[in-house]
């Protein structure tokens, strides 16, 4: 078993591969302390050709190729259950990590914490920025606490899971695994991740250089399939409230996130091309509207349900508001007012 395994997935990126290889492999621990899985998610470009002309160049390169796309999340736990580190650490293929950084990082591995956490870069052309500077724990502690030192920051420090190495028997024995044909898969499984670890290490030190593009497989013009995600999300996100024990204050910060993520697509839906809205209301089902009307205020809720075009019944009581939807029309009912959609009184 080496020490650490550098899980690589890539899915047409050939103009960016052999940097964010190179910078992995070109460190200052021997090669065969650690391994590097590329995780081929059915390209089709000619990634895959520079995948295996790196792999010919160094010997701890491992390829494994994917036979149809499932996405960062779903490449990345192919990759993790072939890796034989004790450690794991996951890179995207657009980025890179800093000459040098290797021994620093296993320098402060510890087998008593299940995560080290670190600082990063943003490069943007020849700009380079430092992430922000915030108060991190100087000792170990679990998880949670980690995310309660946080506070609302937490969706920007905690999320990026480029970010840490974890024990790989920490992630095993705990059965935290990506969710798979999505985006926005790091913000559930880092939360899993924080609320699971027994023990959390932040290093200051700057290894990880994450690149900002014009494009990329999160980051771009709005769409209705991003909206779709941020659902998905969401609903990810209430799941983990409702299996686990979490302290209040935990829930609160992970409430607020889920209504940010509802009220952030709603507010995009409006920008949205017509064909792009009915995407969108196609999505929406009784799962999006169980799960939002835990999170929302009542008016939002009212603008999600004129989403709903489905001609079928859908009702929720929540105390202070009753939402009912039929094929015959749309009604909301709250404390004080009672309004048909489209702005006529009942």
């Amino acid at each position: 078993m080496v020490k650490l395994s550098i899980i690589i997935p890539y899915y047409n990126v050939q103009a960016h591969l052999e940097r964010c290889v190179q910078s992995v492999c070109v460190q200052d621990i021997p090669l065969q302390e650690y391994e590097v899985i590329l995780v081929d998610d059915a390209s089709t470009d000619d990634s895959a050709d520079v995948a295996r002309q790196l792999a010919s160049r160094f010997g701890n390169i491992r390829l494994l190729s994917l036979p149809m796309n499932i996405k960062q999340g779903g490449a990345r736990n192919a990759g993790l259950k072939i890796a034989t580190g004790e450690w794991i650490w996951f890179v995207d293929a657009d980025d890179y990590i800093a000459p040098g950084t290797l021994k620093n990082i296993m320098a402060h591995i510890d087998p008593q914490i299940d995560m080290l956490h670190f600082n990063y870069r943003t490069i943007k052309g020849q700009q380079i920025f430092e992430s922000a500077k915030y108060t991190f724990p100087e000792s170990p502690i679990n998880g949670k606490e980690f995310l309660l030192s946080m506070g609302h920051n937490w969706a920007y420090t905690c999320v990026n899971v480029w970010q840490r190495i974890m024990r790989k028997d920490f992630l095993v024995k705990n059965n935290i695994s990506f969710a798979e044909n999505v985006l926005y898969e790091d913000v559930d499984y880092s939360l899993r991740c924080f609320l699971k670890a027994d023990s959390v290490k932040h290093i200051d030190i700057f290894p990880y250089s994450y690149v900002l593009y014009d494009i990329s497989s999160s980051r771009g013009t709005i769409s209705d399939a991003m909206i779709r995600y941020w659902f998905d999300l969401a609903m990810r996100c209430d799941e983990i409230i409702s299996d686990s024990q979490l302290d209040i204050h935990l829930i609160g910060l992970i409430k607020k996130y889920i209504n940010y993520l509802f009220c952030n697509s709603l507010e995009q839906y409006q920008h949205l091309s017509n064909v792009a809205q009915k995407s969108v209301a196609c999505r929406v089902d009784n799962k999006i509207l169980n799960c939002a009307v835990k999170y929302l205020s009542f008016n939002k809720m009212v603008q999600l349900i004129s989403i709903y075009r489905m001609d079928n019944f859908w009702s929720c009581v929540d105390g202070a508001k009753m939402l009912i939807i039929s094929g015959g029309g749309l009604f909301a009912e709250g404390c004080d007012a009672k309004y048909l959609i489209g702005g006529v009184a009942v």
